[in-house]
Parts: structure tokens; sequence; C-alpha cells
């Protein structure tokens, strides 16, 4: 009130209009407690802290200006009409028109509104619809998410990487097979970081595994999606403090969506494969927990050179020296520990340089250094019975333990099927036992029509018997918060015996026969240019005949042994039944290009004769 008396006199000076700080709208006048700023002490420190936040608005961190502000008040004045009558006591006469100015102080802080009486409890926190993320099961039993990308819808015009941490917890009866399960999710944690280090570093399509008492994280695209990431960080789960992972030399070169396996027996991780924008990798690298060093695997088969058979066909055991797997990306890798002490990554799948891969790999990591592990080609030929269909950035898992384990896959996508949601997979199989190499065979798991199973670049954990899926795409958009989670049974078709393994009796029926011979169709890879032999494709490039390079795909794929059902159009990009596929059913209707029956059914076409068989068969 004293501060009010004396601004009502020094109001009346001639000087007070002329003032910039009054003769601004709105007025920058403030009164603050003087001790601030007359008396000498640590005070002082308070006084320029409370003139950084009135001269300077957003200079200093909200915390401190809140506590710089408490108890100052600043001059609000508004203009009114005079009405010669009950006007207070701050009025003054303004200057122009017959106009009052009125003046009154307010704190610079608004105030906090007065609490509800009764609210309703907060809606339980779940993690944003997302994929690319990575799902962990810790040595302690717990689940826990870090990172991945989230939907367009929810974070604006580009996809968000995320750098957030959750705890997957059990319902509240415990996990069991359900399509949409009600889990505890507890998040996003709280974490901090080792003397202020920028971690952890926003990411998606990165690989991540519990190693001991940490999470280990690595790879992955940085904010703008085309940044490939190198650097190593770990969280320790306990005191939920991110550091860098400082290793004594340079460990692998950055890229997006390789794998990460662990070995608890040696205090190993294993990094495979990937991508760096500009080409394919294929180089495995170990880093020693206890030594903090990297190391290079066995050698590779150098990054975009073309190896081996096409993907299209399953294949056998590779010759002596032929070498790794070819270089990859989107696969997975699951460590297999055999016996106490015997231990080998499975990779299986990803994308090649040509195309989605089934190929199931395993490097023997059991011991020695990492440059003298072996890899062997564990794609038999011929298989026991069906066999996965190619795929990548499908998720996988391993389910039990020793040699009675199995390998899990589930989703992924191939773009050889098509391109959107026709290119993603809604299968799952189980490969096992791992242990008895005559008899292990893949078994479809039956879970089709009763969980969400299209999706790929989702992640997966097994538990006890149930497969825990979280995420992934769909093939137009990141899957719902209705259908991210589900937890399914490992339960195989035609399971037989207390094993539930698929066998491969010789013996089989026609039925089962056919249903293992219509795997394999789905299994089969389009015909590409880069596959016709090298006369073939220099006579077609030199032809200036309408579709030459197409004529020759199609007379390629109809010789071959057996023949090709489909290849790729070099024009389009599309598939292209083949006359050796479409023989094998009546006239769809479609006026497909190589319709052995003249295009019979086809509306408005008239009925088939020789001369179009002819014609088409020489396509």
């Amino acid at each position: 009130q004293a501060t009010k008396n004396r601004l009502a006199l020094r109001s009346k000076l001639p000087v007070w209009d002329k003032l910039p700080a009054l003769r601004a709208r709105p007025p920058r006048f403030f009164v603050a407690d003087h001790a601030r700023f007359s008396r000498p002490g640590p005070g002082v420190v308070d006084g320029v802290e409370t003139l950084a936040a009135v001269l300077h608005p957003g200079a200093l961190a909200a915390d401190v200006a809140a506590r710089a502000l408490r108890g100052v008040l600043k001059l609000v004045v508004t203009e009114e009409k005079e009405e010669g009558e009950g006007k207070a006591s701050e009025a003054r006469d303004g200057s122009a028109g017959g106009a009052a100015q009125r003046w009154r102080f307010e704190p610079v802080l608004p105030k906090s509104p007065p609490a509800a009486a009764a609210s309703p409890p907060p809606a339980p926190r779940v993690p944003t619809a997302r994929c690319a993320s990575a799902l962990v099961a810790t040595d302690a039993g717990g689940l826990v998410l870090f990172g991945g990308e989230a939907s367009n819808e929810v974070c604006g015009p580009r996809a968000l990487r995320l750098a957030d941490v959750w705890t997957l917890g059990a319902p509240g009866g415990g996990w069991a097979p359900c399509s949409y399960p009600s889990p505890e999710w507890q998040g996003p944690w709280e974490c901090g970081a080792t003397a202020n280090e920028s971690v952890p570093t926003a990411r998606s399509n990165h690989a991540a595994v519990a190693c001991g008492a940490h999470l280990l994280v690595f790879g992955g695209w940085y904010l703008d999606g085309a940044t490939p990431l190198g650097d190593a960080e770990l969280l320790h789960l306990e005191t939920r403090c991110w550091t860098h992972c400082s290793t004594v030399n340079r460990g692998p070169p950055p890229r997006g969506n390789p794998t990460l396996v662990y070995s608890a027996r040696r205090h190993l991780a294993i990094v495979y494969g990937g991508w760096d924008r500009r080409e394919l990798l294929g180089d495995a690298w170990c880093l020693d927990l206890e030594a903090w060093r990297w190391h290079e695997g066995p050698a590779s088969q150098p990054a975009g050179k073309l190896q081996g058979k096409p993907q299209g066909k399953l294949q056998g055991k590779p010759d002596a020296g032929e070498g790794g797997p070819d270089a990859r990306t989107d696969h997975t890798a699951v460590l297999w520990q055999a016996t106490p002490d015997t231990e080998h990554m499975l990779v299986f799948g990803g994308t090649t340089k040509l195309g989605a891969s089934q190929e199931l790999w395993a490097l023997d990591c059991s011991g020695g250094a990492p440059g003298s592990w072996e890899w062997s080609n564990e794609t038999p030929l011929p298989c026991n019975g069906p066999w996965p269909p190619p795929r990548t950035s499908h998720a996988a898992a391993i389910a039990g333990r020793g040699a009675s384990a199995s390998l899990v896959i589930v989703g992924g996508q191939d773009g050889a099927l098509g391109s959107g949601a026709a290119a993603i997979l809604s299968d799952a199989w189980i490969y096992g036992p791992l242990g008895d190499s005559k008899g292990r065979a893949w078994s479809r798991l039956d879970w089709k029509g009763t969980y969400p199973l299209q999706r790929c670049r989702h992640s997966m954990v097994v538990v006890d018997d149930l497969a825990i899926v979280f995420g992934g795409f769909d093939g137009a958009r990141i899957v719902d918060d209705h259908h991210s989670l589900f937890c399914a049974p490992l339960n195989r078709v035609g399971a037989q015996g207390s094993s539930g393994a698929a066998g491969g009796d010789p013996a089989e029926d026609g039925a089962a026969a056919l249903a293992r011979q219509q795997e394999r169709w789905v299994a089969e890879r389009p015909l590409a240019v880069e596959e016709l032999p090298a006369d073939d494709r220099a006579k077609a490039e030199r032809s200036k005949i309408p579709l030459a390079m197409a004529k020759a795909l199609h007379r390629h794929a109809v010789k071959s042994t057996p023949p090709r059902d489909t290849y790729i159009d070099p024009d389009t990009g599309y598939s292209v039944f083949t006359h050796a596929f479409l023989k094998r059913r009546p006239c769809c209707g479609n006026a497909c290009r190589h319709c052995p029956w003249g295009h019979v059914n086809v509306p408005g076409r008239k009925g088939s004769d020789e001369e179009t068989r002819k014609a088409d068969l020489e396509w």
C-alpha cells in the first residue's frame, strides 16, 4: 500500500507520462521487495535473477523464473470514459478524449487454480502406438520396452523416433492366451544420465538385449529417419541411469536394422547385419562386456555381392569355403544354448540383394576368438516338411531350453507379394526340437483367425509357453492400441505326440503331400532379370521388339525345372503369372498376359483357338 501511495504522488509529476516503461502497452512497471537489491549478501543473486526474469522473459529455466518472480507485482493500466462518479482513488485524468486511466497491481505469476473437490482416477498410462521398437525380457523376469517409431497421425507430418522406457507387467491373473490383454504398463521411466550425458538417443529399428543388470541398445535410425546410429548405450535397470557404452576401441560402423544377442556364459554381445542406406552389411561384431572391447567376427560375404542361388527356392548347405550368409538387413537373430558349453546364434530371413530370404543360418559362438567362429547353413535340401516362405521385418524368439528348444517366427513382409498390405505376412511358425538334427521340422502355429497376425516391424518375447507380440505396421498404418499387443500359445497345427512337433513321415498320404507342395508354392519367389542367363539377357536388351525382356523372362521361367510360377515385370515391377501357373486352373477372366486358355472367360472376348494358345505359349 505504501508503494501505491508513492506511485499516486509521482504520477502527478510532469515527466510521468514520458517514462518509456509506462508508455509501453502493457506497461513494463514492476514492484519487488527492495531487500533483493539493497542488502549486500547472497540475496543479491535473487535480485539479479528477478531482474533477468522481468527484463528478459524466457531467458531463465522455468523453475528458476518461477522462483525469481515469486511476490513480484506488475502494473496493469486500463482506460475508461469518465462518468463523473464512482472513480477509485487510484484513477487519474487522461490527457485525451476525456478518458481516465485506472491502474492496479497484479502478481506476475498467475494464481494456481483451486483443487477440484473430487476428480476421477487418472486413466492408466500406456505407451504410444508404435512400430520398430524393442521389447526385451530381462534376467529378473520383467519385460522392458524401449524406443521405436510413432504414428504420423499421432505425431504430425513426420514420424517421431522415441526414447522412452516402459515396463510391461502381466495382467492381474497372469499371462494367458488373449487377443487383447490388459497388462499393467508402468512408465515412462524417469531416467537419469551419467555425468549429464545426452542419452538416451531417440531411435527406431534398433537392436536391444538385456545383459545382466543392463539394457544394451545399438544401431537404428535417428530422428530424421535417415541417419544410422553407431554408438551403443547402456541403461542400468535398477538405478534407471543411462550412459554411453564407452569402449577401448572403435566398434561397428553405424547401421539401422541390425540384430543383437547376448551370451551370459561368456558375457558377450554379438551384433550382426543391417544396412547404412548405401549397402547391406553382413559383418558380425562381438562386444566383450568385461574388457569393453569390440572384436570382429568371422569374415562375411562382401557387402552387395550376389552369392549363392536365388532365394526363390530353398538352398542347401554351402560347399566348403563358401563362407557365411549374404549381407542382409531386417533379419532376426536369437541365441540358442544347446548345452551348457555350446551356443549358436540362429539367423533367419531378412532382405538380401535378391530380396526377402527364407534361409536359416547358425553361427557357432561357443568358444575361441570371435574371428574363428564358423557359419553353417541350416537350410536343408530337401526340407523335412513345410518351410516358411521368405520374409523380412519379422520377429523371432527362442522357446524352451537346451536340446528341446524351438525357434519361433511371427509375421513379416515380402515385397514380391505386392505393395502395402499385400506384402504383409499373417502367419506364425515354430521350428524344433533344435537338438534333433534329423527330426526337427517347421510347423505352423494355430493362430490365424484368433490373433491379429498381419504385421511387420514388431517385437516378440516368449514367456514360458506363451508368445507376447507387441507393436508393428500392418502395411497401411501402425497397428493401433487395441490390436497392438496379444499373447498366444505355442500350439502347432496338426501337432503330433507330446512335443507337438510336425514330422516328415515318408509314408504320408496324398493329401499331406499336396499340402506340403502348396507350402512350397507359397515360398517361391518370382524370377528376376538378374537370374536370366547372360546371353538371354543381352539378347533381350538389344532387341527392339516390345516387351522383349518380359518375354525372355517368361521363356526362362517355363523352361526351368521345375517351372517357375511368376516373374517380375522389368517395366512395372509387378509380379506376373506364367503359363506354368495358369494352366493348373481354369481361365480366371482377368485377361492374364500368359493365359493358356485364350481368355475364354474374359467378358467381351471370343473363345479360345489354337493360334491364340500357341501365341501365348511362345511368350
